[in-house]
């Protein structure tokens, strides 16, 4: 009897190293570099309406696909507007079966976003044409599956995460020279991103020098938010030229220490509350 039970158990174990092999093979020729390649930059050019580089695709079957030094350029000038050193991209193994490629997580390292607004009041980053929303989305869908029959590549991304990030933002509206901003060395992580459930936000990184810690939840269908905002010695005078029409005289100086909890949107008043020195 026992000798019987291990001859099954042995023909078991052989049967499932044979289905985890095809699967393998079939993985090998769906999750492709030149698949994705070809599934990710023109979807991404037409949608940022924006010439998009990239140097390398590296796909792994078990750790995933990652893009190496992507850039997004102004198509007119080859202004640099986007660039990360890597884009790591999660797939779910299972559907594979179904012949799709399910990617559900995200992970950008050393990425620089360059925002400029110009002093006609027009943003560097503002796309002619507005995309048209999508009704019915039950994950955060940022690249539609590719067209036509056969396989198919969704990028259906639940987690986000950002890596030693850069914002430079440059404001030409208030004159001549611009006005520069810096959000550096910022790490950031959105969960369960979803157009119809709460989803969460955690960003750690220096603005202008200063620690600045952000954490809570959002909601893109209500467009609301619940956040604990936290400031240590951040200087407010290079910001004065926004809030100085509030002012009766002149301001040498400002440094805030906070810790405030920000909650509301546009259904009702924003609330701000909490400790700041």
């Amino acid at each position: 009897m026992g000798n019987r039970v291990l001859k099954y158990l042995s023909v078991c174990a052989l049967l499932c190293v044979f289905v985890f092999g095809g699967l393998v093979i079939v993985a090998h020729f769906l999750v492709t570099p030149e698949r994705i390649r070809d599934a990710i930059v023109p979807v991404l050019e037409q949608k940022l309406q924006r010439k998009v580089h990239l140097a390398a695709v590296d796909v792994s079957l078990f750790s995933g696909v990652t893009l190496n030094h992507l850039a997004i350029v102004n198509p007119d000038n080859d202004e640099l507007l986007v660039s990360a050193d890597k884009v790591v991209l999660r797939y779910q193994f299972w559907p594979l079966l179904l012949r799709r490629v399910v990617i559900d997580e995200v992970r950008i390292e050393r990425p620089k976003l360059n925002v400029e607004r110009r002093a006609d009041g027009e943003w560097n980053l503002t796309l002619s044409q507005p995309p048209v929303a999508r009704a019915n989305v039950q994950t955060a869908s940022f690249l539609p599956a590719s067209g036509g029959g056969g396989d198919t590549i969704d990028l259906l991304v639940s987690d986000l995460y950002i890596g030693q990030g850069e914002v430079i933002f440059k404001d030409y509206t208030l004159g001549s020279p611009a006005h520069i901003y810096k959000l550096t060395q910022f790490d950031l992580r959105l969960g369960n991103v979803s157009f119809d459930r709460e989803s969460s936000v955690v960003l750690w990184g220096k603005f202008n020098g200063a620690p600045l810690d952000v954490e809570g939840t959002f909601s893109l269908a209500d467009k609301t938010v619940d956040l604990q905002v936290v400031t240590d010695g951040l200087d407010l005078i290079p910001l004065q030229p926004y809030y100085r029409h509030f002012l009766d005289g002149r301001l040498d100086g400002l440094i805030l220490d906070s810790e405030m909890h920000v909650r509301g949107g546009p259904s009702s008043p924003l609330r701000v509350d909490g400790r700041v020195t």
